[in-house]
């Protein structure tokens, strides 16, 4: 990391939080703090995809009502 246009080198210690069994890490820069996440849990991606393909499932049982066909 460059401060000034001086190479910084920081070292990053996870730290174990015991509730939820994970390390974390981070780096706070001021006052506030704020939690990012980079997406989505690979559970709430599979569920997406399951809650996906049963609409489709759905909407080709009643492709009548729906319009939607096995070609579309």
């Amino acid at each position: 990391m460059l401060r000034s246009g001086v190479m910084q080198t920081l070292t990053v210690v996870p730290e174990l939080n015991a509730d939820e069994k994970v390390g974390r890490m981070g780096v706070e820069l001021g006052d506030q703090m704020e939690i990012a996440r980079p997406g989505p849990t690979p559970t709430e991606q599979f569920t997406d995809i399951l809650v996906s393909m049963g609409r489709m499932v759905t909407g080709l049982a009643h492709s009548k009502e729906t319009g939607v066909s096995a070609r579309a």
